[in-house]
């Protein structure tokens, strides 16, 4: 019997940013006090300009090692068994003949690269994959799962392929690569 096994992702809540736009407004604002005021000192100007470039430069990439993956925003939980009798999540375990549609969306693979061109590092690591699925009494189950490496999602590609004539299946395969 072939099954396909993984983990499920769980997302977490990003920490949430100081907000530098507020001392880059207040900068700015000394800035103009201090032309207003008429004590025009060419250095404050510089200074001040150089603080308000190097916020400003901060708040868009300065939390980002160049060419280096960001850590997950979240975890690798719990077990995620797709099997020819049915889905299996952690302890519940949905039999096939319960299901009535499966759309499954192969997005990345842990450690692929997906360059974000302007943080200039990965996006994504293997773990925005999605599986959904709908069982006959209308109750929708969505969870995100990882995919270890291309010949792990074409394994799975395959055994929903196989199990097209017994519940409705969607396989929508966004990875560069052939199937």
């Amino acid at each position: 019997m072939t099954e396909f096994r993984s983990y499920i992702f769980e997302k977490r809540e990003p920490q949430k940013k100081f907000p530098l736009i507020w001392i880059i407004v207040g900068l700015f604002g000394i800035m103009l006090l201090n032309y207003a005021s008429g004590f025009n000192n060419f250095w404050i100007y510089i200074i001040l300009m150089i603080g308000i470039l190097s916020l400003n430069w901060y708040n868009q990439y300065g939390d980002f090692k160049y060419g280096n993956k960001k850590n997950l925003n979240g975890y690798f939980t719990d077990e995620i068994i797709i099997s020819e009798t049915g889905i299996k999540i952690s302890t519940t375990t949905y039999l096939l003949d319960d299901i009535k549609s499966i759309d499954i969306v192969y997005d990345n693979v842990y450690g692929f690269t997906d360059w974000n061109g302007v943080e200039g590092n990965s996006i994504a690591n293997g773990e925005t994959n999605l599986l959904f699925f709908k069982l006959k009494n209308n109750t929708a189950i969505k969870n995100n799962f990882k995919l270890a490496s291309l010949d792990h999602a074409k394994q799975l590609f395959e055994l929903t392929e196989s199990l097209k004539n017994k519940v409705i299946i969607n396989n929508e395969w966004k990875i560069n690569g052939d199937v």
